[in-house]
């Protein structure tokens, strides 16, 4: 019916995305929603304009290509599916475990203050602040959410600042587009761990405590202390290394 569809591999859910805009995560094999995300509004912090009508073209666009990286000399390409509004084109991909949302602003909004976008999300708890710039939240089902690595750019590639909060039961995200070259790109992203472990435990003489996601992959990892050494346990969809 003119939406598109992936599989999360790494979580056991599909992501539909439909000809009215957003995002639906449901159970692969029985359709429970788990997740929805939908862009409400977006523009400056004191004049913000609803997105109350459909996409103008839902569509696969471009390969998306982060900056500082080397484009792929050959092969295939993650391609973007863009739904596009006057003024913004809002653009998702696929992971193992979640989905990375992002918005591509063609001109300074008019207005003052922040570059503001509100996303609302269906089926989620109360988001929380947790370290860094992650905020952490429940789906239905009751499984953790991470929202992190909230990054932008402009059309230069150089870094803007972008920060992420809660707005109620909603996302907000807001960037400082002062000197900007635009577009700007701003790109943040939703991932759920496939394990999960207490704050402490003891095994075998080994004290283990859970560090949170160190390195910003969407898992937890662990701390070990034996015998005064330390050392890090990096979590992936599988669980910790042997």
């Amino acid at each position: 019916d003119g939406g598109f569809s992936a599989r999360l591999e790494g979580v056991g859910l599909t992501a539909q995305f439909g000809v009215d805009g957003g995002a639906q995560l449901i159970h692969a094999d029985t359709g429970e929603l788990r997740l929805g995300l939908r862009t409400r509004a977006w523009g400056r912090e004191d004049r913000l304009t609803e997105l109350s009508s459909s996409p103008q073209r839902t569509q696969l666009g471009a390969c998306h290509q982060a900056p500082g990286l080397e484009a792929p000399q050959a092969g295939p390409c993650a391609q973007r599916l863009e739904q596009t509004y006057v003024g913004l084109t809002e653009w998702w991909l696929t992971l193992p475990n979640g989905v990375e949302q992002g918005w591509t602003v063609s001109a300074p909004p008019t207005g003052a203050g922040l570059v503001t976008l509100v996303v609302d999300i269906e089926g989620a708890g109360r988001l929380t602040d947790a370290a860094g710039d992650t905020l952490t939240f429940a789906d239905a089902s009751g499984t953790s959410w991470s929202i992190h690595s909230i990054y932008a750019w402009d059309a230069n590639g150089a870094p803007l600042p972008a920060y992420a909060s809660a707005d109620g039961d909603a996302l907000r995200v807001e960037v400082d587009d002062a000197g900007a070259v635009y577009p700007i790109t701003i790109d943040p992203v939703y991932t759920t761990a496939a394990w999960t472990f207490p704050k402490y435990a003891q095994t075998a003489g080994n004290y283990l405590f859970n560090a949170g996601d160190v390195n910003g992959d969407g898992y937890d990892d662990l701390i070990g202390e034996n015998n005064k050494l330390v050392a890090v346990y990096f979590g992936g969809p599988d669980g910790l290394p042997d």
